[in-house]
């Protein structure tokens, strides 16, 4: 016969004591770092020390240091308007030079405090139905024919068409002379 564990006797459960962490927002923890982490709005920059929010690892100044020094490293070419620009840290996008003087003018900044980079062009790119449909389609199953076909034609406009759908910031800086 099975052992018998009675509900009143002491060897089914017995009190243990637990250390635990609470941090600032009350929540508790196993261990004090996962505490401090959330308990904390700040932690000190691993450049200078001074304080970071505590979902970076460097301050406010440090990382657009860092930025600079990135943005300085680009190679450059002068811009001819006829794309747009945009900011290298940011998602701010310029489709003529009035555009970005009115905006230095709203924010008093200067045009090389925007740090602007060239955009490239994103076009429509082909499909292909068996990628698409790879989770639904069986292993001995192939897309049928007149679906086929009517990828094919819609590839052939994709192919032929020119029309660019959105820019995207590039890795080559913006030389601009006012």
């Amino acid at each position: 016969m099975d052992d018998v564990f009675l509900i009143t006797g002491n060897d089914v459960a017995w009190k243990i004591t637990i250390d635990m962490w609470q941090s600032s927002d009350g929540r508790l923890f196993m261990d004090e770092a996962s505490a401090r982490y959330h308990g904390c709005t700040h932690r000190p920059c691993n450049t200078c020390g001074e304080p970071a929010r505590k979902m970076y690892t460097h301050c406010d100044l440090c990382r657009a240091e860092s930025t600079r020094r990135r943005y300085s490293r680009l190679e450059g070419k002068a811009w001819d308007e006829s794309n747009p620009v945009c900011t290298y840290d940011d998602d701010r996008y310029f489709f003529s030079l009035d555009e970005i003087e009115d905006y230095c003018d709203e924010f008093e900044c200067s045009i090389d405090d925007l740090m602007l980079v060239h955009c490239a062009p994103q076009y429509a790119f082909e499909l292909y139905p068996d990628e698409i449909y790879e989770d639904i389609l069986s292993e001995d199953c192939d897309v049928p024919p007149n679906i086929e076909s009517a990828f094919a034609a819609l590839n052939r406009t994709i192919i032929e068409s020119d029309e660019i759908l959105s820019w995207v910031p590039s890795d080559i800086a913006v030389v601009v002379f006012l």
